[in-house]
């Protein structure tokens, strides 16, 4: 089994959009002994038997059922809390990842980076080869910031982000972007340790993204006008306090349309005067 990857997926009662997920990148994770890492939250649909029925044609599908829905933040962590690997993507169960995958991310992962980050259709321009401190990562010249955390682009150093889940990771339960909240949390800890951090990219596309059914789209309101304003009340201070982070937010915000005075009943900056 290939101890450097792994691929981290949390799903519910998705047996089709799951199963045409594995099978998309199954030949390249058989070529390179990629191990693969199914958390179910309980579903009720045959999400088991089709996985038995793969793990009979690959043995490195590892699956856990929940015997209870524990919400999609708790499934998130669960995820990669299965992970044994040095680095993990998280993956969402309708998502696919080209053939050439595999391959192409084992290559970048020789760089040893503490964030990689797969570009996505409306990314791609804008993302550099590489950032060195987590600020950089928010700047506003062309980069992504908030905007770009997108799941299933995202690959993570296990040992760290299992760290920070287990630190104070369970704040961010709730608010759909624990998986985003607790990446911050690490190469934030990283950048303070070490006074540098690695952050790469690969800018050719390898995931593609489902837009429709999404399993959050019954609360898309919530969503955008409440899970994500609280989400960035909890991100570390040293984030809420960089002005380059504030100003990519107030970007995001505005482009998802949230109204003014929804951030300011809120008093969702925790006091920071450029969000009150």
């Amino acid at each position: 089994m290939n101890k450097t990857f792994g691929i981290c997926i949390p799903t519910y009662n998705r047996v089709n959009e799951l199963k045409k997920c594995i099978e998309s990148f199954l030949e390249g994770a058989k070529k390179y002994g990629i191990p693969i890492y199914v958390s179910d939250n309980n579903s009720d649909d045959k999400t088991e038997d089709m996985i038995k029925e793969l793990q009979k044609e690959y043995g490195y599908i590892f699956y856990h059922k929940h015997t209870t829905n524990r919400g999609i933040d708790k499934n998130m962590v669960s995820a990669i809390e299965m992970a044994e690997t040095e680095y993990a993507l998280w993956l969402g169960s309708d998502d696919t990842l080209t053939s050439d995958a595999i391959s192409k991310i084992l290559n970048k992962l020789k760089e040893k980076p503490d964030l990689c980050i797969l570009a996505r259709e409306n990314t791609v321009l804008r993302l550099k080869d590489s950032f060195d401190n987590p600020f950089d990562y928010y700047s506003n010249d062309g980069q992504i910031g908030i905007d770009g955390m997108h799941f299933s682009t995202l690959i993570v150093r296990v040992d760290a982000i299992k760290e920070a889940i287990k630190r104070d990771g369970c704040r961010y339960d709730g608010t759909l972007h624990t998986y985003a909240g607790v990446i911050l949390d690490y190469i934030m800890d990283i950048y303070k340790s070490e006074k540098k951090i690695l952050i790469t990219t690969i800018k050719e596309l390898l995931v593609n993204i489902a837009v429709k059914n999404k399993s959050w789209e019954d609360e898309r309101l919530r969503v955008f006008y409440l899970y994500i304003l609280q989400w960035f009340k909890l991100l570390k201070k040293e984030y809420k306090n960089n002005s380059k982070v504030i100003s990519k937010y107030k970007q995001y915000l505005k482009s998802i349309r949230v109204p003014y005075w929804l951030v300011r009943l809120g008093n969702l900056g925790g006091g920071t005067p450029c969000l009150a």
